[in-house]
């Protein structure tokens, strides 16, 4: 039977946590919505640990199995995909939400029956005053605080309708680490309406460390998407973008961390490219191609001094040769 609101939670080997996050769904929940759970390929049976630990007498949970994992992007496009509730609330795994959560949503969805898209204040986005309303992506990118708070999951409420018209996004921009964000911008390009409330309905479980050089890799190629926005709005949404990227003293350090995992030549890459796929949304070019000499000095040393040691083994090796092979023909 058709609902309201559907809460879908993807999860991969986090059994602790789920349990957890779905304890406080079920104080949140009334009939008014479904929750759905669905399972990446987690090294353990998620639903019989779920079910062999709490009570779901009052409660029905739909429990999904993907047989392989599909990457945490394609879990959630897929968990839309099976959901009957006209609106889709994605609530992560090990996020918490709030008791008044969906009584609060629920409320929303009826008394707005148009909205498209709704983000909730959240850890990230910072404090709001009042609610925002608009339509169409060129008004979102004036109203929006910052890139984080939108990108937060767990703060997100939408029309399932108009998110499967544009679901392609969600798989081919998953690297972005932001497919779903994706979506929506191309919902609201073709003027979907949107609401920045000032409510709160689930806390960021920060149990997930995402490293700082897969996102900076990642996020820039949202500039990709076919959005159709002017110099000005270009410029701003980049900026918007570039603006949740670790800051240059970040990057370097992490960089540098991981060379004992990746040879130098390959930190100078991730370094060149991070660099130019940000360069659209950055303030201060002066600093990065400071920067960007320091980098190329800390990494391509090593590898210059690498390379002559490698060079000198060589040739020692080369030369033992050659007098051990001089040494043996002189004694017949």
């Amino acid at each position: 039977m058709p609902v309201l609101l559907s809460i879908c939670i993807p999860t991969y080997n986090r059994p602790e946590e789920l349990i957890n996050t779905l304890e406080l769904v079920f104080q949140a929940w009334n009939k008014d919505a479904e929750i759905i759970v669905i399972d990446n390929a987690s090294d353990i049976d998620m639903e019989s640990h779920c079910r062999s630990l709490l009570n779901f007498t009052n409660v029905e949970v739909k429990f999904l199995r993907n047989p392989v994992n599909i990457g945490a992007g394609g879990n959630i496009a897929r968990v839309v995909e099976h959901a009957s509730g006209d609106y889709i609330w994605v609530l992560s795994d090990d996020d918490q939400p709030s008791i008044h959560s969906v009584e609060l949503i629920c409320s929303i969805l009826r008394s707005q029956p148009n909205i498209g898209y709704i983000n909730f204040q959240n850890h990230w986005s910072g404090p709001r005053k009042n609610n925002v309303f608009g339509t169409g992506l060129s008004s979102y990118l004036k109203d929006i605080e910052n890139f984080g708070g939108q990108l937060f999951i767990s703060a997100n409420v939408f029309r399932k309708s108009e998110f499967l018209k544009y679901i392609r996004y969600a798989y081919i921009y998953g690297y972005s680490m932001a497919g779903h964000y994706a979506v929506f911008l191309m919902m609201l390009k073709n003027h979907s309406n949107y609401l920045l409330s000032s409510e709160r309905i689930a806390e960021w479980g920060e149990t997930v460390d995402w490293h700082r050089l897969h996102v900076s890799m990642g996020v820039m190629t949202l500039l990709e998407l076919p959005l159709d926005l002017n110099h000005d709005e270009f410029k701003r949404f980049a900026h918007t973008l570039a603006s949740t990227l670790p800051n240059d003293h970040m990057l370097l350090r992490a960089l540098l961390s991981n060379q004992v995992l990746m040879p130098h030549w390959q930190a100078h890459y991730i370094y060149n490219q991070i660099l130019s796929r940000s360069k659209p949304g950055r303030l201060t070019p002066l600093r990065d191609l400071k920067y960007c000499i320091i980098l190329n000095l800390l990494l391509l040393m090593p590898c210059a001094v690498l390379g002559l040691l490698q060079k000198v083994w060589e040739f020692r090796s080369k030369r033992n040769t050659e007098i051990s092979f001089e040494d043996s023909n002189s004694r017949f």
